[in-house]
């Protein structure tokens, strides 16, 4: 005979009671039940538990934990009760009869979504082929010299790695005391928003100390600075809008590349390399000494104009081979291009929710991270295309970011005023540090990785002792408002010929030595 609705209510309740009982005598036989209240809180809250209920005290909340953790135990071992149970113990009155389950209409099947893959262009595949190969040579002499440093060995490798080491004493010291304001330039009518100096590698595989300062702002206008006679060299006029990222090619100062809030990125070229039209002038600047604007071997002009993004573009880095470049746009997106062939369009990123806006090549060129306004990162793995990890964390828009040189580590500022350190080897947060009282706007470290600079709107420059501690090591004061753009240069492996540029929102870029 069929047992009537409240029949079978009443012996669900009866035996979801003998079930708790059951999961109290199991809980009392587990010995790693956490005695501290935080971690009583945090393991109910893991599993779905309330952490307090009204009318309990501590004692009672780690004896409902060792029921949870007992009923764990029985359901890995197939003894589970397939009702729910409240904290009294009864059944949850869930259970419907026979006759109203009957007259139920069947559940709608649920539609199976499945990934769908679109096939990469020939150009990504040469790229992500270029990317692998790039990123194994450099990030084997990378753990090499990590080695021959730790072995104290006589290695090419380990003795680079022990000058590296002689000299973090010197760079500290550099930024703690030698660090002061050289120049202070008026660079342009309107707010100045980035910095840029220009990279000469060696033979050696160091770099020489920049000569040549890159700068835009709020005109549109790109400037170029000889830094040994502090005046400007040449003005490019191409972006009708501000421009928001400005970066040198990582393989020398020949190539530069802009992006604006016009939704374009722009390639120059020196040499006469590109092409001069309405959409990338170069204009002569009036001063008497500056003789280079009659050489056009000295000149930059526009070799190609990156159109693609569908709102502003927000930053613009380039991959650490310097043959392609990253640009990230309002559309939520990031692009990829092609700067050896025309400047085409060979990847369209998207996985934000919000405006995307950050951007950072891993060192090795293996990986790139971007952030939005949303305050989430995330770690695109170049060579497969695939997003390895979201590091979030900060509770506004994260607006600059750059790995450090050691090859783990990320560092992340935004509107919350601090600046975060990623571990990419734990895939966690690994510092937090309140490290200006405003936006974040700008994150550099030097080729060394002993020092980070940043700058805020709150119109201070702060170094900190990288890849260790993050201790603070010097603070700088001279802008007059709100600081927009870096870059650092700080010696390298040499230690020697440290050099800060920051642009301010007071019109000026200043120079520290």
């Amino acid at each position: 005979m069929d047992l009537s609705a409240n029949s079978q209510l009443e012996r669900s309740r009866h035996t979801a009671i003998l079930f708790k009982l059951e999961c109290e005598k199991r809980g009392r036989t587990i010995t790693h039940v956490p005695t501290i209240v935080d971690e009583v809180k945090k393991w109910l809250r893991e599993r779905g538990e309330p952490i307090r209920i009204f009318g309990e005290n501590l004692s009672d909340v780690r004896d409902r934990l060792r029921g949870v953790l007992g009923r764990e135990a029985l359901e890995r071992e197939g003894k589970g009760l397939n009702v729910n149970v409240n904290v009294n113990g009864v059944a949850s009155a869930a259970l419907e009869s026979a006759t109203a389950a009957s007259s139920q209409p069947a559940p709608a099947p649920v539609e199976k979504v499945e990934l769908q893959y679109t096939q990469a262009l020939p150009a990504l595949c040469a790229f992500r082929e270029k990317a692998l190969r790039h990123s194994s040579e450099k990030t084997a002499a990378r753990l090499a010299s990590e080695l021959g440093r730790r072995a104290g060995t006589d290695t090419a490798f380990g003795k680079e790695s022990n000058a590296l080491n002689s000299t973090a004493r010197n760079i500290g010291d550099w930024s703690r005391q030698g660090c002061k304001l050289e120049m202070s330039v008026f660079g342009d009518e309107r707010p100045l928003t980035t910095v840029a100096f220009s990279s000469t590698s060696l033979d050696n595989g160091m770099y020489s100390p920049p000569t040549t300062l890159a700068t835009s702002g709020w005109t549109g206008i790109v400037k170029l600075w000889d830094l040994e006679k502090a005046s400007p060299s040449q003005a490019i006029k191409g972006h009708t809008d501000r421009v928001t990222g400005l970066e040198f090619s990582p393989n020398g100062a020949n190539v530069l590349a802009s992006c604006s809030i016009d939704s374009t990125a722009r390639l120059y070229v020196k040499g006469g390399g590109g092409s001069a039209n309405n959409n990338g002038d170069a204009m002569t600047i009036d001063n008497d000494t500056n003789d280079t604007n009659d050489n056009s071997d000295n000149q930059y002009t526009t070799s190609h104009i990156l159109k693609g993004h569908k709102m502003r573009c927000c930053q613009v880095a380039w991959h650490p081979a310097g043959t392609h470049l990253a640009t990230s746009s309002f559309d939520r997106s990031w692009r990829l291009w092609d700067a050896e062939v025309g400047g085409d369009e060979i990847l369209l990123q998207d996985g934000h929710f919000n405006e995307c806006y950050g951007l950072a090549f891993h060192r090795d060129g293996s990986l790139i991270a971007s952030s939005d306004f949303g305050g989430v990162i995330i770690v695109w793995d170049l060579r497969s295309g695939k997003a390895i990890h979201n590091f979030v964390g900060h509770s506004k828009r994260v607006l600059s970011m750059d790995w450090s040189p050691n090859g783990y580590q990320l560092a992340s500022g935004g509107d919350d005023g601090t600046v975060k350190i990623w571990d990419l080897r734990q895939k966690k947060l690994s510092r937090s540090i309140p490290a200006h009282g405003n936006i974040v706007s700008g994150l550099k470290f030097g080729r060394s990785g002993e020092v980070l600079a940043s700058c805020s709107f709150d119109g201070k420059v702060k170094l900190w002792r990288g890849g260790r501690d993050y201790k603070l090591l010097r603070t700088l004061e001279g802008h007059e408002g709100k600081v927009c753009g870096i870059d650092i240069y700080d010696g390298g492996v040499t230690g020697e010929g440290g050099v800060i540029a920051t642009a301010g929102f007071d019109k000026t870029f200043k120079i520290w030595k």
